[in-house]
């Protein structure tokens, strides 16, 4: 009798321990979400887990970049420094945390004088040399590393010759991801037609995490193009494929603006970019608001035209274009 008791009596307890670990969802993927913009489902898995589990490495990665995104940088970095202190037998989570801590830092130079950007970027730089020693072929801090040699002066440590290097390694690794990346750079030097065949290629590798972006920058060369049906067809087709992410949204109504095409459907599309998070790198509020302001003059809405205009110029004073566009209108 005693001794039924007592099993019965651990095995509810080994339940009550257990059931709340095994009950709780595995992470989300984190970087996949990420570059489709769709990070609702890591903040309801990090609302939906409890303490223990939020303490854990993994879940204070993703705690440390929700916390990024949302301005709290110094919660950010203290997230990430707790994560790195408790993660000392998974050199791959590690490299990954470190390259987290690297890209925050550099995120914060802007921000920093002189002497101290020296040290926050050669302490960025150091965490992406240990996280390839931890995993040799983590794609995110090769890439990071080379264009930190790229870029970087002499006096933090850039050496183009270590660029080449890791180009190299990258030509083998991630052919499909440096040719993106050619791309873009081809996109910021006006070479349209040279980017959009760049691009071509990339997109024609299959499955990458730079997707998203490769369409939105493949948009914008045809655009610049003028070949505003391709450039329309295309963002289409990745708005269904990415619904979350503002910057195709952004582009499909700025191709309306500046074509003239579909105006009805290029409004729908800069209200939608509004109405989603808006993350580094996209156009501000008064853009969008000069945007729709366009796009109702093409429909012929006088008023509409300049109530977004005068929005768009109470959200940023100085926005040349707005004012400009309300002058054009007396």
């Amino acid at each position: 009798m005693f001794k039924t008791f007592f099993f019965v009596s651990a095995a509810l307890l080994m339940a009550a321990v257990l059931t709340p670990i095994q009950a709780q969802e595995p992470p989300p993927d984190l970087d996949t979400l990420w570059s489709t913009r769709d990070i609702q489902p890591l903040r309801d898995w990090v609302a939906s887990i409890d303490d223990a589990r939020a303490s854990q490495p993994d879940a204070l990665r993703i705690r440390a970049r929700l916390a990024q995104f949302d301005g709290d940088l110094d919660q950010a970095e203290a997230w990430l420094e707790e994560a790195l202190e408790l993660t000392s037998d998974s050199p791959e989570l590690k490299a990954r945390l470190l390259f987290e801590r690297a890209s925050l830092r550099l995120n914060d130079l802007d921000d920093s004088g002189m002497f101290r950007s020296l040290r926050i970027a050669r302490s960025a730089r150091e965490d992406f040399e240990q996280a390839i020693e931890l995993d040799p072929e983590y794609i995110p801090a090769l890439f990071g590393l080379m264009q930190y040699h790229s870029n970087a002066p002499a006096i933090a440590g850039g050496r183009e010759a270590r660029a080449e290097q890791l180009r190299e390694q990258l030509t083998a690794l991630a052919p499909a991801r440096l040719i993106g990346m050619d791309a873009v750079e081809l996109l910021g030097q006006d070479q349209f037609e040279e980017a959009l065949e760049q691009f071509d290629v990339a997109l024609a590798s299959g499955a990458n995490p730079s997707r998203p972006q490769w369409l939105l920058f493949k948009s914008i060369a045809l655009q610049n193009l003028q070949q505003f049906d391709q450039a329309t067809e295309l963002l289409e087709q990745a708005i269904v494929e990415y619904p979350q992410h503002a910057g195709l949204w952004y582009q499909r109504g700025r191709v309306s603006a500046e074509s003239g095409l579909n105006a009805a459907r290029g409004l729908e599309a800069m209200l939608e970019f509004n109405a989603l998070p808006r993350w580094p790198g996209d156009p501000e509020p008064a853009a969008a608001w000069w945007r729709i302001g366009q796009i109702q003059k093409l429909l012929d809405r006088t008023e509409g035209a300049r109530d977004a205009f005068e929005y768009s110029l109470s959200l940023n004073p100085e926005f040349e274009e707005s004012r400009q566009a309300l002058a054009e209108m007396e």
